[in-house]
């Protein structure tokens, strides 16, 4: 008997761990390629669902499911990355000139720095201002303080 018949779950997570995985080793820079992969695991899982009496062989239908928790997991792995965005500022880095961060968590104190992170929401781009997103992690020596322009100054 299968030893894991009795615990879907723990099929499920594997094959979405799997998927994930795969993101991870393996990242494709373009959904073109995952969004079809998807959809059509989708599809052939529905179909061999409604049509599984007349299956001689059972383990399709499993296969099919496992293609498809398998693609998922990485379409979602996808979906969460954040430089996938189109409005990520990596993919206008180099003509970058300037951009607004808001810095809205707390400063860390080092021992010749201060340390936080900011999140992007504009920069300047080949002399006009694009909303983008991101964030960077800024560091500022606190041995030569300089004047920094703020909203409160």
């Amino acid at each position: 008997m299968n030893q894991f018949s009795t615990f879907p779950f723990i099929r499920f997570t594997i094959f979405l761990g799997i998927g994930i995985t795969l993101y991870y080793y393996f990242p494709v820079l373009d959904h073109q390629l995952i969004l079809p992969l998807w959809s059509s695991s989708i599809f052939i899982y529905v179909f061999l669902f409604n049509f599984r009496k007349h299956l001689k062989n059972p383990v399709l239908l499993g296969l099919a499911g496992s293609i498809f928790l398998i693609s998922s997991g990485y379409f979602l792995m996808y979906l969460n990355t954040d430089t996938n965005n189109p409005q990520h500022y990596a993919h206008k880095a180099e003509k970058l000139k300037y951009y607004e961060v808001i810095v809205d968590n707390l400063v860390e104190e080092k021992e010749k720095s201060w340390k936080t992170v900011g999140r992007i929401r504009s920069a300047v781009v080949d002399n006009e201002i694009l909303p983008l997103t991101g964030k960077v992690l800024l560091y500022f020596d606190n041995e030569s303080p300089k004047n920094f322009r703020t909203k409160e100054s």
